[in-house]
């Protein structure tokens, strides 16, 4: 009895979450450009045979091959997987667009091209009786040739995100490992130290990119919601009263789905706007000009329904209104400097650059440290507004 007990333990999280075993003698295949041929990489091995080492550990008869091949774009990608697809597998990973970002940026090809390549690979592997599952490309190092902010490679991530829900595949969010917002200082300790104007890993973020792989494939949710391209987007730094805002939210296929009931928008620190969608896919959205204010800081809540859930709890967009000006003082952004300004500040007073209380917003006189100037700022100026 107590041999069955075990037994039924060791699968419940399977049954609870929806989440599939992963099955024997798996055979993958990795394709892609230099990041899946492993560029950077001093042992020479990339990521697939990283993978493949982990897959092992559980599976002595799992196997990976590496199909990448350096400086490809989804342009020639779409027609070179046909010999990938021949090889045969259980499972064909499609890490495919860096290089298609500079060309995005040279107005050689459009996003929504490189997309359509993405997808028609994708359906080629799911013609074939193949599992695709979808790579997003990784950030940019700030060293990179171009698109140093990954603006560009962020829009790829975006449609990646939305493809991979569109057609049910599962994703391997690289872009997620990678992210300096939820890594402490990637370039540093994952990237290729040598020149590089596309940004390529070391043996360390090889080896985090095949983890992050292996979770994925053997049905481990280690990762909270992502979000997909949004409105008003990254670029846009002034926007209308009543622009619609209007932000997607991931939770890839196979994981435990999305938390609606725990998901919401801020705007300037107030709840506004609705959500709408499923445990896949939500949207929050918002229209309307009261929370907006003179400036519009939009954060983002959402979590996981995992047993423990993964929380997303970020600033997403920081956005000035067209035709109004912020007052000097008016750290809650309503056009006005008032008591309210004073509580918002005092509420946050001695914190400094790097505490969790501290924000930019309320440090006026920036000098890394919310204390009695600014407050004095905001008392010289009571009773300005926009």
């Amino acid at each position: 009895m107590k041999a069955r007990t075990s037994l039924l333990l060791l699968f419940l999280p399977l049954l609870v979450t929806g989440l599939a075993a992963p099955a024997a003698g798996q055979q993958v295949i990795a394709f892609g450009d230099s990041l899946v041929e492993g560029f950077g990489d001093a042992d020479g091995v990339g990521w697939p045979q990283r993978l493949r080492k982990i897959l092992r550990k559980s599976d002595k008869s799992a196997n990976v091959l590496n199909f990448g091949v350096g400086g490809e774009t989804t342009s020639v990608g779409v027609t070179r997987i046909a010999g990938a697809i021949a090889q045969g597998a259980d499972i064909l990973i499609i890490m495919e667009g860096t290089n298609d970002v500079d060309d995005i940026l040279n107005l050689q090809i459009s996003l929504p091209t490189v997309v359509a390549n993405l997808d028609q690979m994708t359906r080629k592997v799911k013609a074939a009786e193949i599992e695709a599952v979808l790579a997003t490309i990784i950030w940019r190092p700030p060293t990179a040739g171009a698109d140093k902010q990954s603006v560009v490679t962020q829009a790829v991530t975006g449609e990646i995100r939305e493809l991979a829900f569109a057609r049910q595949t599962r994703l391997i969010d690289s872009y997620r490992a990678f992210d300096p917002i939820f890594v402490d200082d990637p370039f540093s300790e994952y990237y290729f130290k040598g020149f590089d104007p596309v940004g390529h890993l070391n043996e360390d973020g090889y080896q985090r990119l095949a983890e992050v792989s292996a979770d994925i494939l053997q049905g481990v949710d280690n990762v909270p919601p992502v979000i997909g391209n949004f409105s008003p987007g990254l670029v846009t730094k002034v926007i209308s009263k009543n622009i619609e805002i209007r932000i997607p939210i991931y939770e890839p296929q196979g994981s435990s789905g999305l938390d609606r009931q725990g998901t919401r928008l801020l705007i300037n620190g107030q709840e506004a706007g609705a959500v709408e969608g499923n445990v896949r896919k939500l949207e929050v959205v918002h229209q309307g000009s009261k929370e907006l204010g003179c400036r519009a800081v939009l954060q983002l809540r959402t979590a996981d329904r995992a047993a423990e859930p993964h929380v997303y709890d970020r600033v997403v967009g920081v956005y000035d209104i067209e035709g109004l000006t912020v007052p000097n003082g008016d750290v809650d952004f309503d056009c006005r400097v008032d008591g309210f300004d004073l509580i918002s500040i005092s509420q946050r007073f001695g914190a400094r650059r790097g505490d969790e209380l501290y924000n930019s917003f309320f440090d006026l006189d920036f000098d890394g440290v919310i204390d009695e100037d600014d407050i004095d700022i905001v008392r010289g100026a009571f009773g300005n507004s926009s």
